[in-house]
C-alpha cells in the first residue's frame, strides 16, 4: 500500500530519524512506503524502493539518515 506522506509523517511522528527521512525523500520527489525489514520482528519503518527513475545511490544523495538496504530481487528497498 502506497501511503501519503501525511500518513506517514503521522505514523513515525515519534521517531525523528524516520520523520527526517520521510521529508528528505518528499523533497528528492522519491515516494516513500512501508516496509516490515528483516529482523524486525514485523515492527514497520519508511522504505524507498530503487526505481529505473531513482538508483540506490540518489536515495542515499537524497538524506544524511545512515541507511540499510535490502535485496528484493532485481530491485533494492532502502530504510533507516
Amino acid at each position: 500500500m502506497e501511503e501519503t506522506y501525511a500518513e506517514l509523517l503521522k505514523q513515525f511522528k515519534n521517531n525523528e530519524r524516520h520523520v527526517q527521512f520521510i521529508k528528505d525523500m518528499r523533497e528528492s520527489d522519491i515516494a516513500v512506503r512501508t516496509y516490515s525489514a528483516r529482523g524486525s520482528y514485523g515492527k514497520e519503518c519508511p522504505a524507498v524502493r530503487t526505481s529505473d527513475d531513482h538508483s540506490e545511490q540518489d536515495i542515499r544523495r537524497a538524506t544524511l539518515i545512515d541507511l540499510r538496504c535490502d535485496n528484493l530481487g532485481r530491485r533494492y528497498i532502502l530504510y533507516p
